[in-house]
């Protein structure tokens, strides 16, 4: 939890529209504290670095413009949301094209509208994790 406040005050530094102190917010009230802890698939420094590159140099995010608010967990800001990797299977852009339609045309998912947070694997952001197919041995006995 403190970790979150942190995290709190120091979007507030940038701009909070709440006018609770963050050590008075609390789970369930309708403050920042509600946000998640994870790190954004999109942004990337002025040198182009996407967060992924703070992980190994947190003694740097606070002196790039946006690190710690767009990169919490690797600025060591926060601990971790266990991220799915998985693409919506509801989600449609506004002409109706679905995720899979996002696999053979990567290029345009930073152009449309909820494509990289909603369609991560057919933008190739990530890739999914794949159960091992491997039996396990059987004990004999």
């Amino acid at each position: 939890m403190k970790s979150l406040l942190n995290l709190v005050m120091i979007l507030c530094l940038v701009g909070c529209e709440y006018e609770t102190a963050p050590e008075d917010l609390v789970p369930g009230s309708a403050g920042p504290a509600e946000m998640s802890c994870e790190d954004s698939l999109t942004w990337t420094d002025s040198d182009g670095n996407p967060c992924s590159a703070f992980a190994a140099l947190q003694e740097y995010c606070p002196g790039i413009a946006g690190a710690e608010a767009n990169c919490p967990v690797s600025c060591g800001i926060c601990e971790p949301v266990q991220m799915v990797c998985a693409d919506s299977s509801t989600w449609t852009d506004t002409d109706g094209n679905p995720c899979s339609a996002f696999a053979a045309l990567q290029e345009y998912c930073p152009e449309i509208a909820g494509a990289q947070d909603n369609c991560p694997v057919s933008c190739g952001l990530c890739v999914p994790e794949v159960a091992d197919s491997t039996p396990e041995p059987e004990l004999e006995l």
